[in-house]
């Protein structure tokens, strides 16, 4: 069992690589709903997380394993509006604040803050997603390759580090 939970972001970053359905290169905002997923980032091939500990802190990228790693996904009455929650523990948000390039933070879900709430295109060619915030226009992003590496909001552009596989649990 060990050896497959160790297999599996493998098996699924296979997967996640094949050509999707729809036309190539065509991007549109989807309304989706899941729970118990991961983002994993195109870039870096790693996941994002959020920390355990208390309060509002910092959404990082790192290796795919363990609840850090595990988000739902809220469809906003039935829009594509969505927020990005914690699927363990007490319940979190991913928040982006302000208007310019910021870190992407795990906050207190709040509803009705925008800077909780996430357009999300889907891009078919790649499989992959990205999440703009709806207070910014701002894209959530992992520059970079490394563990540990915080997740910010930017300008949104075709850049792998802004693109998302969410592989559901």
């Amino acid at each position: 069992m060990r050896m497959l939970r160790a297999l599996l972001p493998l098996l699924l970053l296979g997967m996640a690589i094949l050509p999707g359905t729809g036309s190539a290169g065509a991007s549109t905002p989807v309304p989706m709903d899941v729970y118990r997923a991961w983002l994993v980032n195109s870039n870096s091939g790693y996941c994002l997380a959020a920390s355990e500990s208390p309060g509002e802190q910092p959404v990082v990228q790192t290796g795919c394993s363990g609840e850090v790693v595990d988000w739902s996904i809220v469809d906003l009455a039935g829009t594509d509006r969505h927020s990005i929650d914690t699927a363990y523990g007490p319940l979190r948000c991913v928040a982006a604040r302000g208007t310019t390039e910021s870190q992407a933070v795990a906050t207190d879900c709040w509803q009705g803050y925008d800077d909780q709430v996430w357009h999300i295109t889907h891009n078919y060619s790649n499989n992959t997603y990205q999440f703009r915030n709806v207070n910014s226009k701002l894209c959530l992003a992992a520059r970079g390759t490394s563990m540990g590496t915080p997740a910010i909001q930017t300008t949104c552009g075709a850049w792998a580090d802004q693109w998302w596989w969410i592989y559901p649990e």
